[in-house]
């Protein structure tokens, strides 16, 4: 590693003879999950690095936007910042992506601020969850503390490092935007953790913190911690301005509320890639919630029309899936492995009985170890079911030794490529989701719940009264 910074050290004074700023970004990846790291500026690569025999690889741009840039490998990434003549280094290990994460060389004071901050906000979760239960001035007190110990360390990065202005702009939203994002959920996070009907009442200066922001600022618009607040506070706006006109009997209508926050994106968004991301992720919500075909339809209309027909090709896939999930439809091809990594493909010739899909993860030990147990006593329950566990690892020899450590047949398993892979074919994943098909491949039910097996229960006793009706 320390002769691999000298020679990036004798690049970089060799360039500043140049006429063209050069911007130096690599590094040594531990246990690497893939060939090479992949960059990325305004969500479009900008190239690649593939690894040397040491792991290790390097980026050269010459003369390059100043901005937030994000890398990948594997099926992980993280967000920097790449300022002009930076000589950025890291080394993580995929075992431990995020928090293994370190840089060194130019610009690594501000990266590293901006992981540190991540990685609090990341820590908080638990503890943030108990804040929603408090009231709202308790809840701004336990936050405001939170982001003062923040502000603390953002002050001694100030003290010790030179800063440009883009570098303090983009390290300070690191702290304020999770903190802006978790003052958006709290009414809706207070009602459901304490099983509230209405939401609480605000002090007047509880969204004090609109007035600082622009929700089209563009040297923010590619850092996740800003888009997912102005996702979040739209959401808010929405729910807000549309109260009772969204609602039937109490509950939110999907196809009202996410045509409702299109309009919203519409109106308020202006930068091209955050409206087309804002625009996306309220087609993917939408989806998640509402399967009716003349509803579906006329969102996706109002979608492409806002979108001036430039839709994207994952909401097209989506929207194509639920169509197919529907009751009656063939079910999609599915190319699944088993175990010994050869590829089966599951078309409607492949089915000879009925059959029950569920998914899980190795992320996720002991609910997969719930879930699996589960199924299986539901297999014995339903013996004219055949069900079959698609595991989501990424990794096939992660997947086989969790089924090992878990205890787990592989009889029933097959793996899928990804997780994006199943997404596109069932729609989206929510934690317990169930598709159900039938003998001839088509879908019995396609949003189903592994814990809601009424669908399985009606079409049991469907078939046993057919079975029984005399013939003609």
């Amino acid at each position: 590693m320390k002769k691999f910074l000298l020679v990036l050290v004798g690049l970089l004074m060799y360039s500043c003879d140049q006429a063209d700023p050069v911007t130096y970004f690599g590094g040594e990846i531990v246990n690497p999950k893939d060939d090479y790291v992949y960059l990325f500026y305004e969500e479009v690569q900008l190239d690649s690095a593939s690894l040397d025999d040491q792991n290790r690889f390097h980026f050269s741009l010459n003369n390059p936007e100043e901005g937030v840039y994000k890398f990948f490998h594997g099926r992980e990434y993280q967000y920097i910042l790449l300022e002009a003549q930076d000589s950025l280094m890291l080394r993580l290990n995929t075992m431990e992506f995020d928090e293994s994460l370190i840089f060194s060389g130019i610009g690594s004071e501000k990266n590293n601020f901006m992981i540190d901050m991540f990685l609090l906000k990341e820590d908080e979760k638990n503890l943030v969850d108990n804040f929603y239960k408090a009231s709202p001035e308790i809840f701004v007190k336990k936050l405001d503390s939170m982001r003062a110990m923040k502000v603390v360390e953002y002050e001694e990065l100030l003290s010790e490092t030179d800063l440009s202005p883009l570098a303090k702009h983009v390290t300070k939203a690191t702290i304020d935007f999770p903190y802006y994002t978790n003052k958006e959920y709290y009414t809706d996070m207070h009602k459901y953790w304490l099983g509230l009907k209405e939401k609480p009442e605000l002090p007047e200066s509880f969204y004090n913190h609109r007035m600082q922001v622009d929700i089209n600022d563009k040297s923010l618009a590619h850092l996740e911690a800003y888009s997912n607040y102005v996702n979040a506070y739209l959401d808010r706006l929405t729910k807000d301005n549309c109260r009772g006109a969204c609602q039937i009997g109490g509950k939110w209508s999907p196809y009202h509320y996410g045509t409702h926050k299109l309009h919203l994106v519409d109106s308020l968004i202006s930068l091209g890639n955050l409206r087309s991301k804002l625009f996306e992720t309220t087609a993917f919500k939408y989806f998640q919630y509402d399967h009716q075909e003349e509803t579906n339809k006329k969102f996706i209309t109002l979608y492409k029309k806002l979108t001036s027909g430039n839709s994207s090709a994952d909401i097209d896939m989506v929207y194509q899936a639920v169509n197919n999930l529907r009751k009656g439809a063939t079910f999609p091809v599915l190319e699944l492995y088993d175990k010994k990594g050869e590829k089966h493909r599951l078309d409607s010739s492949w089915y000879d009985q009925k059959t029950v899909f569920y998914t899980w993860h190795s992320d996720r030990k002991m609910l997969a170890r719930e879930k699996i147990q589960h199924m299986t006593e539901m297999a014995s329950k339903y013996p004219e079911f055949q069900f079959i566990g698609i595991n989501l690892d990424p990794d096939h020899q992660t997947w086989l030794n969790t089924m090992n450590e878990l205890g787990v047949s592989d009889k029933n398993q097959l793996r899928a490529p990804d997780m994006e892979y199943i997404v596109k074919r069932f729609a989206y994943l929510r934690l317990n989701r169930m598709v159900v098909v039938d003998k001839d491949g088509k879908v019995i039910e396609g949003f189903g719940n592994i814990y809601n097996f009424a669908p399985i229960e009606y079409n049991k006793v469907a078939s046993k009264l057919t079975e029984s009706l005399p013939e003609l």
